[in-house]
């Protein structure tokens, strides 16, 4: 059996995570069967899942053109296809500060030469210093840092300061393997909340918990919000609790995106969350819902309960319910998109994305640790007459640079007539800005 792999890439031109406001820059969706249909789509502080031309940048054919860049317009960025597929996650900055770190977007390869510029606005070759987790590496006098060879031991979280222009924000470095075997072993873990929903009011709790088919330990619960990168439960936030994190009095700042990641880098689905401070949340699964199953959304007021309530999809008014509970008795893929209610007196609630997926006869998913992060493959066994869709697994808006061992893993799930919840993109998220 080999494993083929599904390719897309998302490439930005210059190849870098921080920018200027007023800059320009290209991405691009580069397949490797040169296929159409995949789009430019980013979640930011002005909106979440938009798609290039809705707002932000101008498409050209599977490009997008941001020419005139804003500090709104920093986020998490990837390309999607009709089918779902998506490609890795990228995360830019938009400073409106006088000091960025120029670093490579994209992971870097093991063994090659790593550039790193301290750049001031307006430009110049200032002395910097360049700092790594938090801890000064050292000072250049020209602004710029080299790597001569990258090892695994260089990825980490960089800034850099300008002594009386400033400091830039941080970016992410990643280094990856270039591996010539590719292992086709099972290896599923699903993220789990409880309770399951996307929203919730500040001061409640809610419970994470990474649960592996094959029950094996090690897994961490990591996540993104607007403070932080990819720490880990109970660095700041949570209570871990073996492959469990408790969060026993949730804030604003709790939202964001949230994964369970092995050592071996391996990673689940991803999910958002949002903790509001508002008066009305909508009470929505965070996980995708199997298509012809039932779903209820709750419209939920700090003080009342069971309160006439409005309810929008995609900006579009559905209709008004007066007990503040709507159900779809049979879940299709046009019910997907994003939901928000409204409660007369009381306020609005914030947007969530609701998924939809289907059940797939048989499918078998790889992933190949390579020189650009991770690629996603798969194939398709149609059982009996039945036509099967494919479906490509993502953690998507995760942190674009979240694998980072030196190993190859993959998922083999073969199951006749049954149906699976395919792991979809998160699709409402509180990016990771720096």
């Amino acid at each position: 059996m080999s494993c083929r792999t599904n390719q897309v890439k998302l490439n930005l031109s210059p190849n870098r995570s921080q920018f200027f406001k007023e800059k320009s820059v290209t991405l691009s969706c580069e397949d490797e069967d040169r296929s159409a249909g995949w789009t430019l789509r980013g979640n930011t502080t002005r909106g979440t899942r938009t798609q290039c031309g809705d707002g932000w940048g101008r498409p050209s054919g599977s490009s997008c053109i941001m020419t005139y860049m804003v500090p709104q317009d920093s986020g998490v960025y990837w390309c999607e296809s009709m089918e779902a597929a998506a490609s890795q996650s990228i995360n830019l900055t938009v400073s409106g500060g006088s000091v960025i770190l120029q670093s490579p977007v994209l992971p870097v390869m093991e063994g090659d030469p790593l550039t790193l510029s301290c750049q001031s606005n307006p430009a110049s070759r200032l002395p910097a210093a360049f700092y790594k987790d938090g801890s000064l590496i050292r000072t250049e006098p020209g602004g710029h840092m080299t790597i001569l060879h990258v090892s695994r031991s260089d990825e980490g979280l960089y800034r850099c300061n300008i002594s009386s222009h400033g400091e830039s924000p941080s970016s992410w470095i990643s280094v990856t393997v270039l591996l010539s075997l590719m292992s086709c072993r099972t290896n599923q873990v699903k993220l789990n909340l409880s309770p399951n929903r996307s929203q919730f009011f500040k001061e409640k709790s809610v419970s994470l918990s990474c649960e592996d088919e094959d029950r094996s330990a090690g897994w961490t619960l990591r996540r993104n919000t607007t403070r932080r990168t990819r720490t880990q439960c109970g660095d700041g936030w949570g209570r871990p609790s073996g492959s469990s994190c408790n969060i026993s009095v949730l804030r604003q700042w709790d939202s964001g995106v949230y994964w369970c990641e092995s050592m071996e880098a391996a990673a689940s689905q991803s999910i958002n969350l949002t903790v509001s401070g508002g008066s009305v949340i909508l009470q929505s699964p965070v996980l995708p819902v199997m298509e012809g199953d039932p779903l209820t959304l709750s419209c939920q007021s700090k003080q009342d309960s069971h309160l006439p309530a409005a309810f929008y999809k995609d900006g579009s008014l559905i209709r008004t319910e007066p007990g503040g509970n709507m159900t779809i008795l049979h879940v299709s893929r046009s019910d997907e998109g994003l939901y928000r209610c409204n409660i007369s007196s009381h306020g609005e609630s914030p947007s969530s994305w609701i998924s939809v997926t289907e059940s797939d006869p048989a499918a078998v998913y790889s992933a190949v640790k390579g020189r650009e992060d991770v690629t996603y493959g798969q194939m398709v066994f149609k059982d009996g007459g039945g036509r099967s869709k494919s479906r490509d697994r993502d953690p998507a808006a995760v942190y674009s640079a979240v694998r980072t061992e030196e190993t190859s893993y993959g998922q083999i799930v073969i199951r006749p007539n049954r149906s699976r919840e395919f792991p979809l993109e998160p699709q409402v998220i509180y990016s990771s800005l720096k």
